[in-house]
């Protein structure tokens, strides 16, 4: 019967815990219908072909028991489907570069496996898209940096190879590709509101970013490899930063001089000169007696990491004593911070491993703060 409404346009049943079965197929071959409303029902078997609903612009079947796969094509008004938190499988069709008129795609938490599609990116008008949760794999494709996106999800997949460079030049608002595989530096990417790189819960995280690691909401931990430790006993190599709470210093041997950190991320405060620095992430060796200082300095997009060894406890450096070696990264830093120092270390009994304690607070002016 739903087959004779041919001048229906809009069908809202959403929320409707009785309604049951299958999608009608002829209810997905009405002409004049623009938008249909099936989402959280108890809705099972396939999603039928909408290939004669000319005018179905929106299409929402989220929340549902739906399975199969994704049909292959939609008429030329198709603007959103929302087909979340169902049971489709398989791959996702390339014909999702003819629905040129896409703005939202939500697919996450079904059972998709394969690659994303690079036909994504031929969707120019696609500001949302979340295929979280899913089974994809490979890498993610350049070309969805042609679309207009503004909310990428990604998450929970087995994506891997790094984050793509032409990603820079997106403006997005969210922005989330933790627990998947990726790995390699990360670009310079304009987030504003929310940025998940790695997960909180390092204990299901398999991402690994190189660093630099970018500053401001993607901040992110990072790791390269530790450099050699210097001369004299058995000093050891530079740490890695790989923790985003607490800083620490870890390593072993004895009263050498360490090696400098393989790097050091200062993770963004707000930009008031008051505001507590969430941490500032020290990988190196202290060894013995012996102490590492580090100053991190982040002003106008410039992060300056210097490097200072051999500072013992309770010593008093001279004050006009310049850093043996300094490393300076480019980040996109939009706020100005005041110098931070991490010094004064106490050494561990065993020469193994010191843990701060407390992460630093800016200084009220713009001099250096010690701990």
């Amino acid at each position: 019967e739903l087959g004779l409404m041919t001048a229906l346009q809009r069908v809202q049943l959403h929320s409707n815990a009785a309604l049951h079965g299958e999608i009608p197929p002829a209810l997905a071959q009405l002409t004049a219908l623009s938008v249909l409303f099936l989402d959280k029902c108890n809705l099972t078997g396939t999603l039928p072909s909408f290939r004669g609903a000319s005018r179905l612009a929106t299409l929402f079947v989220n929340g549902n028991s739906i399975s199969g796969t994704l049909p292959q094509q939609f008429g030329p008004a198709f603007v959103r489907l929302y087909a979340h938190n169902n049971k489709l499988s398989s791959t996702l069709p390339t014909t999702i570069g003819t629905w040129s008129q896409l703005d939202s795609l939500l697919l996450n938490d079904n059972r998709f496996s394969g690659n994303l599609p690079s036909e994504l990116g031929m969707c120019t008008k696609l500001r949302r898209l979340w295929i979280s949760h899913n089974q994809l794999g490979g890498t993610i494709p350049s070309q969805l940096a042609n679309s207009a996106l503004e909310s990428l999800q990604l998450q929970g997949n087995a994506l891997t190879g790094t984050i793509p460079n032409e990603f820079s030049a997106l403006d997005l608002t969210r922005f989330s590709v933790h627990r998947n595989r990726l790995s390699g530096p990360v670009p310079v990417l304009n987030v504003t509101e929310t940025c998940l790189l790695v997960s909180s819960d390092a204990s299901d995280e398999m991402n690994a970013f190189t660093c630099p690691a970018p500053v401001g909401v993607c901040a992110v931990p990072c790791s390269n490899s530790a450099p050699s430790g210097g001369s004299g006993g058995s000093g050891g190599g530079g740490g890695v930063v790989n923790d985003s709470r607490v800083p620490s210093a870890s390593g072993g041997g004895g009263g050498g001089t360490s090696g400098a950190p393989a790097a050091v991320f200062v993770p963004p405060s707000g930009g008031d000169s008051g505001a507590a620095v969430p941490a500032a992430l020290v990988g190196g060796v202290v060894g013995g007696a012996v102490g590492v200082a580090l100053v991190a300095i982040a002003t106008a997009g410039v992060v300056a990491v210097l490097c200072v060894t051999r500072r013992r406890r309770g010593a008093t450096p001279a004050a006009a004593a310049a850093p043996p070696r300094a490393q300076t990264e480019r980040a996109t830093a939009t706020s100005t911070y005041a110098a931070v120092v991490l010094a004064d270390v106490p050494p561990s009994g065993d020469g193994g491993s010191a843990r701060y304690d407390r992460a630093p607070t800016l200084a009220a002016s713009s001099g250096a703060q010690q701990y």
